[in-house]
Formats: C-alpha cells, sequence, structure tokens
C-alpha cells in the first residue's frame, strides 16, 4: 500500500457494526423458501453472510482480526435480538452456521468448476435438515450463494482493517 492509498481505514470496531447493519439488509434480499420458517431463514442467510465475510476479510487482514470482527458483530446480533422471544437463540445458530460454513468452503474450494453448486447444497442442508436436493431448489440457492459472496466480496473491497 503506497503512500497515496485510496484504500478506506475502517476499524475493528467500527467494522464490526458496519457488518452487522449489512448483513441484516442483506438477508432481507436473499430469495427465500415458503417450506422453511423465517427465523431459520434469517438464521442461516445471515451465517452464510458471515461464513463468506470471514473469506474476504482473511484476504485484507489478519486471520485473528478477522475472527475478532466476526465475534463483535454476531455480538452486536445477539444484543439486537436480546429478550425478544422469537429471537431467542438467533444470534448463536448464526454463529454455528457461520462456523459451518467456513468448513464446507474448504470442501467446495476443491471443486472449483462448482464451488457455488457445493456451497448451495450445504445451503439447502442447513435450511432444510435434510440432505434431499430439489433441483429448483439448487437453482435459487445457487443464485443465494453467487449473491453473498460477491455481496462480502464487495463490502471488503478498498478498506484497510486498522486497530
Amino acid at each position: 500500500m503506497g503512500l497515496f492509498s485510496s484504500k478506506k481505514k475502517v476499524s475493528v470496531d467500527d467494522m464490526a457494526m458496519q457488518m452487522m447493519l449489512a448483513a441484516v439488509n442483506v438477508i432481507g434480499k436473499i430469495e427465500c423458501f415458503n417450506d422453511v420458517e423465517d427465523e431459520r431463514s434469517m438464521a442461516v442467510n445471515m451465517g452464510y453472510f458471515y461464513g463468506f465475510l470471514k473469506l474476504h476479510l482473511n484476504d485484507i487482514t489478519k486471520l485473528e482480526t478477522a475472527n475478532i470482527i466476526i465475534k463483535k458483530s454476531i455480538n452486536h446480533v445477539i444484543e439486537a435480538t436480546k429478550g425478544q422471544e422469537l429471537f431467542e437463540n438467533f444470534g448463536h445458530a448464526v454463529k454455528e452456521i457461520a462456523d459451518k460454513v467456513v468448513e464446507n468452503m474448504k470442501y467446495a474450494a476443491t471443486h472449483k468448476e462448482k464451488a457455488f453448486l457445493c456451497m448451495a447444497i450445504f445451503y439447502m442442508t442447513d435450511l432444510h435438515g435434510t440432505n434431499t436436493v430439489d433441483i429448483v431448489k439448487a437453482d435459487i440457492s445457487e443464485k443465494n450463494m453467487r449473491y453473498l459472496y460477491g455481496i462480502t466480496a464487495n463490502l471488503t473491497k478498498d478498506i484497510k482493517i486498522v486497530k
């Protein structure tokens, strides 16, 4: 990074809050399935958002810093939903799914040409709790994975994380 870098400097705390707000915004734009409860769908979509975010944060900062940002951001989600019976375990479900996403991405990366389809299958499994694949849902799920990947890539573009 040169003296006249155009990268925007963002603190860890600001990044965590911005990512929580972005996650809430993004999950409202994901195509959902009528046979999945809204709370489950939101938790899974937000978990995938954070999983992809971690991948992109690792490109611009240390793993430790990426983990801190994700943890703080999910803690903001937990605080925002605290006391709301409908979202009692929401933040914890998001964290659990985000951790699984990172592991699933390692597997999907071994199938480069079909990485998004692999992630779509994992996504459908997380949404529905079954390994049965519906072709129509697979197409929508793959589109959702590409969207989340692109959004998180955009959110981490041209920034520098500072402490």
